[in-house]
């Protein structure tokens, strides 16, 4: 979209674009950047704090687009009088009837959702090569994989039904050669029509549905949605793609899962409180190691509350550690006493949220049943906590999945 010839704060229309009041778009790594001579026009914007517009726009080639989170403002060392639109999102009509700018007060029926991960999920085949004896064509043939139902999920009252599907595509490299792609993606269908916020929320769900099941750090290349009025669209972060360009896929298919564990996974995860489950869902966010702790920590409260009378089992902790001992002498050695770790954690907690997460390297006294010992807590002792403690996240996020076998490792972060 290099040439737009109509961009507005408000939905375009055939009028408009005859109307026409060119602007330049250049796509860079992360940016769109847009130069528009159209001053007056978004003078409203340059006031005050404008993240979060949503401009639409028309391009030469009469394609909608909408850009749903823009910042405008006036154009550096230039001699005309223009300014600069920025943008990182947009909304593409791909419908071959008339087009039009997508809002967000039409709903979605149905979308697909496209991650590199999903190749490696299903092992999608290769292509297969034949080559005559006169050196005069090469035959190209896919092996393909007919769709797949996946399972029904309920979202707020909307039951979606997923199912695996696959393309294949290639295209010239422009030295008489071909390049061939593969695209494994999950197509959703809606019982009832969802915003456009609702749809946003399931993919970053299922983001870290990928995470959970392959350990990369990618998110999802893109979005393909149709509304209610059957136009179609494809939604696109530059700066979600230039993210994923950032971190080395590291791809590790987890032993026991299969296809259906993606909705099993997905309905564990639409069911549970965003907030609680934050390490899960935000896996990409760079945190320090007491950060990490805490979130995690909490994350397992949240998860498992303890339900008990023992008094031994003065923390939820120990539920963790007694189903899970082999992790645990596996982290911190095999003599390891469980009960004085539990007391250490909890006490770590308690301090960092008293005293704040900068401290350093601390040492802590413990008193409990009678003994007395004493914990440096320093950068080793927080990674083995941490570790341990991600670990029995992961596996129990599983166990809820109702997924069998169990995970031999976790992911680092």
């Amino acid at each position: 979209m290099d040439k737009i010839i109509y961009l507005s704060k408000i939905p375009c229309t055939t009028k408009d674009v005859q109307a026409s009041n060119l602007s330049i778009a250049n796509e860079t790594e992360g940016l769109i950047s847009i130069k528009t001579t159209d001053v007056n026009g978004f003078l409203p914007l340059l006031k005050g704090d404008n993240r979060g517009t949503a401009l639409f726009c028309v391009d030469e080639d009469n394609t909608y687009c909408t850009y749903p989170d823009c910042i405008m403002s006036p154009a550096s060392h230039s001699r005309i009088n223009s300014s600069i639109i920025t943008a990182t999102k947009s909304i593409v009509c791909t419908s071959t009837q008339t087009g039009r700018n997508y809002e967000t007060k039409y709903k979605i029926k149905s979308f697909s959702y496209h991650h590199d991960a999903l190749n490696e999920i299903y092992q999608i085949p290769h292509q297969e090569f034949s080559k005559d004896l006169n050196d005069k064509y090469i035959q190209i043939k896919a092996v393909k994989e007919l769709a797949s139902n996946l399972g029904i999920i309920t979202y707020k009252k909307s039951k979606l039904t997923c199912a695996h599907k696959m393309r294949n595509s290639y295209t010239p490299d422009g030295s008489n050669a071909l390049e061939i792609r593969y695209d494994s993606y999950l197509e959703f269908t809606c019982s009832k029509a969802l915003k456009f916020e609702d749809v946003m929320d399931i993919c970053h769900k299922l983001d870290a549905v990928m995470h959970l099941m392959t350990s990369t750090q990618r998110r999802f290349s893109n979005i393909e949605f149709i509304d209610a009025d059957d136009y179609s669209y494809s939604y696109k972060d530059l700066e979600q793609i230039k993210e994923n360009n950032t971190y080395t896929s590291r791809i590790r298919l987890i032993e026991g899962l299969n296809k259906k564990s993606i909705v099993k996974l997905l309905d564990t995860l639409l069911l549970m409180n965003d907030n609680a489950i934050f390490p899960i869902v935000e896996y990409t966010r760079r945190q320090s190691l007491e950060i990490q702790f805490l979130e995690l920590y909490r994350t397992l409260e949240y998860i498992e509350p303890l339900v008990t009378k023992d008094k031994e089992d003065s923390t939820f902790l120990m539920n963790y550690f007694k189903t899970y001992t082999a992790e645990v002498k596996k982290i911190f050695g095999p003599n390891v006493q469980l009960w004085k770790l539990v007391f250490e954690l909890k006490k770590i907690r308690n301090k960092y949220s008293h005293d704040g997460y900068f401290l350093g390297k601390i040492t802590l006294e413990h008193r409990e049943k009678k003994q007395k010992w004493t914990v440096t807590v320093d950068s080793e002792y927080l990674k083995k906590a941490v570790t341990l403690l991600r670990t029995i996240m992961y596996t129990v996020i599983y166990q809820k999945s109702q997924i069998s076998p169990l995970p031999k490792g976790m992911p680092e972060n």
